[in-house]
């Protein structure tokens, strides 16, 4: 039993590790999408703040930049939708 326990504790704990793993990894594209492009350099810089320095404060700016340009991308495209939809009614009531 106690061995059970054991062996569960340490798969809890792979298991959270690789989602940690997993959720920088998202980031990280998340923020290379933003920007459109990456090259070398910027994902060796990446690579170095998430990897081998692990500078949270760091990481959560980039967090915070990157849900608000998803934010701002997502509320001026629901503007367009509606604008779009707008100009539909209105050449339908022509």
């Amino acid at each position: 039993m106690i061995g059970m326990i054991m062996l569960l504790l340490v798969s809890n704990a792979y298991q959270f590790k690789r989602n940690m793993v997993l959720s920088d990894n998202d980031l990280k594209y998340r923020f290379i999408r933003m920007h459109g492009r990456a090259s070398g350099a910027d994902l060796d810089t990446l690579e170095v703040i998430f990897t081998h320095n692990k500078d949270k404060k760091l990481i959560g700016n980039i967090r915070n930049v990157v849900e608000d340009f998803e934010y701002r991308t997502r509320v001026r495209a629901e503007k367009l939708e509606r604008a779009r939809l707008l100009q539909q009614e209105a050449e339908a009531l022509r």
